[in-house]
């Protein structure tokens, strides 16, 4: 490895810390599931996909959510990160010349999307965006873009601070302005999924290999941080959601 820095069960917690003036918190659902690849569908020391689903409510900064600056998504424990195998693209490539640039076998899951709100001339305004992951030597380049009623080119950039025993991918959202002065893109929906297989030299590789085996308690649990930009007064916050899947059948 390069440098790396079903039945579902609705147990979830929320966890809140502020730094600064006090302000309204923004409401984070989180679901997620554990899932299995093509061929096989085992996913307990198998190829395995990760996958998130936030939902953002807020109408704090201008009528929508503050603008995200970091996402730290928790992974089950004892699922294995392994990009061995993978090629890798750039931050500059998918900035400059965007993912049709990125060599083969550098994606590391499907395409995802998210619903954000951009600045249009003197209007805040819903825009859907694709969503596409990609290796980069072991870290993570996360490509946000969407095209009507603005070009949206952003690049969010992840790292795994650890990987055992419990994975852990941060990701850092840069500020997009779509309007020089306007208010920045912000998220309100995010549908993020990981996990991918490439034949390299004859050999099957996995970006993702699922725990040994289930956990006792019955049930793997994926966690999200979300930390909000402060701004004009308001704090910054982070909110922090976890989710427990009851284990899928083998």
């Amino acid at each position: 490895m390069r440098r790396f820095g079903s039945c579902l069960a609705a147990v979830s917690v929320v966890f809140v810390s502020t730094a600064g003036v006090a302000t309204a918190t923004p409401t984070v659902t989180l679901k997620a599931a554990l899932g299995g690849l093509k061929p096989r569908k085992h996913v307990f020391g198998a190829p395995a996909t990760a996958e998130y689903q936030l939902s953002i409510r807020s109408n704090e900064y201008d009528g929508a959510p503050p603008p995200l600056e970091r996402v730290v998504l928790g992974l089950p424990m004892g699922l294995v990160v392994n990009d061995a195998g993978f090629t890798s693209c750039s931050e500059e490539t998918l900035r400059d010349d965007g993912p049709s640039a990125c060599p083969k076998g550098s994606a590391i899951g499907p395409t995802g999307s998210a619903q954000a709100w951009v600045s249009f001339g003197g209007e805040r305004v819903p825009e859907a965006l694709d969503v596409e992951s990609y290796n980069d030597e072991g870290h993570v380049n996360v490509l946000l873009e969407g095209h009507s009623p603005v070009l949206v080119e952003a690049v969010a950039t992840g790292i795994y601070p650890h990987l055992k025993p419990t994975p852990e991918l941060s990701i850092a959202v840069p500020p997009e302005e779509t309007v020089p002065g306007a208010p920045l893109l912000s998220l309100e929906a995010l549908s993020l999924k990981l996990g991918a297989l490439l034949k390299h030299k004859k050999e099957i590789h996995s970006y993702f290999t699922g725990p040994a085996k289930c956990p006792a308690s019955g049930t793997v649990t994926f966690t999200a941080a979300l930390t909000f930009a402060a701004f004009s007064g308001h704090a910054q916050q982070t909110v922090t959601r976890s989710y427990a899947q009851t284990c899928p059948k083998e």
